[in-house]
């Protein structure tokens, strides 16, 4: 019985995730020019949900339209007003003089953000895979995805990879989310045996 319970948790915590993972990593990539990529992610959201408001929408607007035209329309929005009309301006002055410095750290903080995010996926990776086998060892598998959540804690430099401050704040969530499944299970587990 546990069992099946478990792998249901697992994966309900995991497409919960996962569904918000991508949804950030398409606004991001949308954001800085990325359109494949964030169509991509738009994608992998709408296998997760298929019924996803968000990713249905940023897909229609993103997409070429000879590929959006196979899209199903989009949920209508909530009917606020508002005015688009108005120019926004964005422009801020930014002084030149302390531009390199500040884009050196940017540089240094974002590589190491990114061998953080790769080492905590694969942890994250590593421990879900030990919760989905037929017959789980919760506890190793808590040490793992713990070992996880302190290294996105902690920022520690890893393995390389492409990945960004937003990156490892997700996949923290999820090691959180997978924690507190293998909890759940390992109580359940542990009951069943005293009955």
């Amino acid at each position: 019985g546990c069992r099946l319970v478990s792998g249901h948790v697992v994966e309900r915590a995991r497409r919960r995730v996962m569904t918000k993972l991508h949804m950030r990593l398409a606004t991001i990539l949308e954001q800085t020019g990325r359109i494949d990529k964030a169509i991509h992610h738009c994608k992998a959201c709408l296998q997760l949900d298929r019924t996803h408001a968000a990713a249905l929408e940023a897909l229609c607007r993103l997409s070429p339209d000879d590929e959006a035209a196979r899209l199903p329309p989009p949920p209508l929005p909530p009917n606020t007003h508002h005015d688009d009309s108005r120019p926004h301006d964005t422009t801020q002055p930014s002084p030149d003089s302390h531009h390199d410095e500040q884009a050196d750290e940017a540089a240094e903080r974002e590589e190491g953000e990114q061998s953080v995010a790769a080492q905590v996926a694969s942890l994250v990776s590593t421990g879900r895979s030990m919760l989905q086998k037929d017959s789980p060892d919760y506890a190793v598998a808590l040490e793992v995805l713990q070992h996880a959540v302190n290294v996105a804690r902690r920022g520690r430099p890893g393995a390389g990879g492409e990945w960004s401050h937003e990156m490892v704040a997700v996949k923290y969530q999820e090691a959180l989310a997978l924690v507190n499944a293998a909890l759940c299970c390992q109580k359940m587990d542990q009951h069943e045996k005293v009955i």
